[in-house]
């Protein structure tokens, strides 16, 4: 069973989940952020935390084991870097809805999230080494809408391919309990097939560094015989990792090779941008259809300062 270890800022209160590990006001975690005023796209806050160095926003990578495991047929493991001086909410179910997530409080979407009945989505930017249009919609919606509206993953992903212009570069991963599908602003709707893969701001897979160290390590973790508890322990390590490559193996995304150096480790932490992993977060479905996600929130000393974890059992929708 997994234990919570939730801190200070984590305490009873009027909004509050109940569960095996004790109750949690998880509407009081703001990503250890004070200021809890909800943003406007456009307004001066959102436009102070623009990206100095073209390129560098929401950086993120998804590691995946889908039907590689004896236990769980899904295992996600994410890393979401973004400015420490964006709002976010943490990781909770929305109100009225099955989604839970975390959310961006500028522009209201989410990067990852699933529902009760066991749908999932995942987004990362696609990097291009330019600034992202300031027209373009939220990336953070294409996850809401398919979770708000469960459907097949390749039909909502062939939607979302016909109006993807609008979007800023991203790439979207969706999971609706049969069959995963991908698409992105780059590369047409496709199935996803049975693997350990990883989903970075590159192409689907691309072999970038980080990539490939963080699914080695995956499908080093699966192969063991661990626990609920002990998996999501190893995942967490597999998401610290903040290993460095060698220059010559970096990508060459636009971005200047400084920024590739800062951005190639799993774990990111770039002080002088106020910028870094923001949360980790591991999700399990096992074959009995039990969820169980934990998210882990980082402060900007790039120390975990929060656990929010949720345990439920899918119902058909």
């Amino acid at each position: 069973m997994v234990q919570s270890t939730s801190r200070a800022l984590i305490r009873p209160g009027s909004n509050s989940i109940r569960s095996p590990w004790g109750t949690v006001d998880t509407d009081l975690l703001v990503q250890c952020l004070p200021d809890r005023r909800p943003l406007l796209a456009g307004s001066a806050h959102d436009r102070s935390i623009q990206p100095p160095v073209p390129g560098i926003a929401c950086m993120c990578i998804g590691l995946v084991a889908l039907n590689q495991s004896p236990k769980y047929p899904l295992v996600v493991a994410l890393n979401r870097d973004e400015f420490f001086r964006r709002p976010t909410t943490a990781a909770n179910f929305w109100e009225g809805t099955e989604i839970l997530g975390g959310r961006d409080r500028v522009r209201g979407g989410t990067w990852f999230g699933v529902t009760r009945s066991g749908y999932m989505g995942l987004v990362t930017n696609f990097r291009t080494g330019t600034p992202d249009p300031a027209s373009g919609k939220s990336r953070g919606s294409l996850v809401a809408g398919f979770l708000e509206r469960p459907q097949s993953s390749m039909d909502y992903a062939a939607a979302v391919a016909r109006d993807c212009e609008q979007y800023s570069p991203f790439n979207l991963l969706l999971w609706d309990m049969q069959q995963m599908g991908y698409v992105s602003s780059r590369m047409p709707p496709q199935p996803v097939t049975d693997s350990v893969f990883g989903l970075s701001n590159g192409d689907l897979n691309e072999s970038w560094p980080k990539v490939r160290r963080g699914t080695s390590m995956l499908q080093e973790a699966i192969a063991e015989d661990l626990d609920s508890q002990q998996l999501v322990d190893r995942l967490f390590g597999v998401l610290a990792d903040r290993t460095r490559p060698q220059d010559k193996d970096l990508p060459k995304t636009g971005i200047g090779m400084a920024a590739e150096r800062e951005l190639s480790p799993v774990f990111v932490d770039i002080p002088s941008q106020d910028y870094g992993t923001r949360t980790s977060t591991v999700l399990l479905i096992d074959r009995e259809q039990h969820v169980v996600l934990v998210e882990r929130t980082y402060n900007r000393e790039a120390e975990s300062c929060d656990d929010v974890v949720f345990d439920f059992t899918i119902s058909p929708g």
